[in-house]
């Protein structure tokens, strides 16, 4: 016959079976959380790209043809991390003009942008802007890259 009593006062096995699983979940924690120190992952994760409301006005009507970007709320964007792209090629990058685009009647876009701030850029030469151009404002930091606004639908 089986003997009742011993099997449910018999604990031996249980013990040091849940000491060891808690002994190895505490071990992955403390590595996780030193690895994330030393690597230094929780920075990166938490640095985010800026937000900004960016509205483009593309005016094709008069003699020069140009594109007005202007900002309109959200965060303030630093001159040096930012480019406009007109069509894929590159108009404006950290503060100046660039290739075949010019300014237009001076640029509030010098030293940091805030609400407010209107960059106009103007065709010229081989650059040309239509009223179904693509224009991008690009940021970029390091390896961190991002389109923060577009006037493609």
């Amino acid at each position: 016959m089986t003997d009742i009593r011993g099997l449910l006062t018999e604990e031996d096995a249980v013990s040091p079976v849940i000491g060891v699983i808690l002994m190895v979940a505490v071990t992955v924690v403390l590595s996780a959380a030193i690895g994330a120190f030393v690597l230094d992952i929780g920075n990166a994760v938490t640095e985010q790209q800026p937000s900004a409301v960016i509205e483009f006005e593309v005016d094709t009507d008069g003699g020069t043809d140009s594109v007005t970007l202007r900002h309109t709320g959200g965060d303030e964007l630093e001159t040096d991390t930012l480019s406009v792209t007109v069509d894929g090629t590159v108009a404006w990058e950290a503060g100046s003009p660039k290739g075949s685009f010019g300014p237009g009647g001076g640029s509030d876009w010098n030293d940091g942008v805030t609400s407010g701030d209107e960059l106009v850029i103007e065709e010229g030469g081989s650059g040309d802007i239509t009223a179904s151009s693509s224009v991008k404002l690009v940021w970029q930091d390091g390896q961190r890259s991002s389109v923060l606004a577009s006037n493609d639908a």
